[in-house]
């Protein structure tokens, strides 16, 4: 409820100052990334990627803008292993059909949240607008092991049982956001790139894992930083007439 709470304020601040400043914009920004985990993350997955998009409010009269994000995170480097328990002594697990399963373990989440932020413009000596943008916010963070079992022949993992198995997490997080962000004069090339921090402080929301038998009560602090490039879609607003750039 606090995190729906803080949500609700970035909103509030938002729709405030889109009725206190004439000129203001809708952003879209299309992102990717790489993040390299930390903290307990590191213990469970090494390098993985985020792809998402940044719909936010921006205020240019104030260079302030506030919105929301969406992150999509995956990887293939899982380093827990919590199928160790059903492996035979050569490390493999015997699917249904009485051969070896292939199993793909892979990193799989998302982020979703508020955040708010500033753009410090340099001078110019065009109609382009960049400078150095900084932002922060909160949200939900959520991770899981995806088990793929290629040939569908584990039924150790099938169905529901696979959720004993994934580590499914989940928790709030603070994100922060440091980078340039650029306009070009005809508003055709507009991009920000910069470095993403994430804390996470989460937990287990399995009841049991089925490998060790027991409920992860502990407290996590799941840290992913970062390198992002996005692709601004910016539709610009007068008040008469929305003018869209692409």
């Amino acid at each position: 409820m606090r995190i729906i709470g803080l949500i609700a304020v970035f909103l509030f601040f938002s729709i405030s100052l889109s009725a206190q400043i004439e000129e203001k914009a809708l952003f879209f920004n299309v992102k990717y990334g790489v993040q390299l985990p930390g903290g307990d993350l590191n213990d469970r997955f090494s390098t993985f990627f985020s792809a998402g998009i940044d719909p936010e409010f921006y205020h240019g009269g104030r260079n302030l803008f506030a919105g929301f994000q969406f992150n999509f995170l995956f990887g293939q480097n899982v380093k827990e292993d919590p199928l160790a328990a059903i492996r035979d002594s050569q490390g493999e697990i015997i699917g249904r059909d009485q051969s070896y399963a292939l199993i793909d373990p892979r990193m799989r989440g998302i982020t979703f949240g508020g955040h708010v932020g500033k753009l410090f413009p340099f001078a110019s000596t065009d109609e382009s607008k960049w400078g150095i943008r900084l932002s922060l916010g909160t949200g939900v963070m959520l991770h899981r092991i995806a088990l793929k079992d290629e040939n569908d022949t584990a039924n150790q993992i099938r169905d529901s049982y696979g959720k004993g198995y994934n580590r499914k997490t989940v928790g709030a997080y603070l994100h922060q956001f440091a980078g340039i962000q650029y306009m070009s004069a005809d508003r055709r090339i507009n991009f920000r790139a910069g470095f993403t921090f994430h804390q996470g402080f989460t937990e287990s929301v399995r009841a049991v894992d089925f490998d060790t038998k027991e409920i992860d009560t502990r407290s996590r602090i799941d840290l992913m930083n970062g390198f992002e490039v996005s692709w601004i879609l910016p539709i610009f607003l007068t008040e008469s007439d929305a003018t869209i750039y692409y």
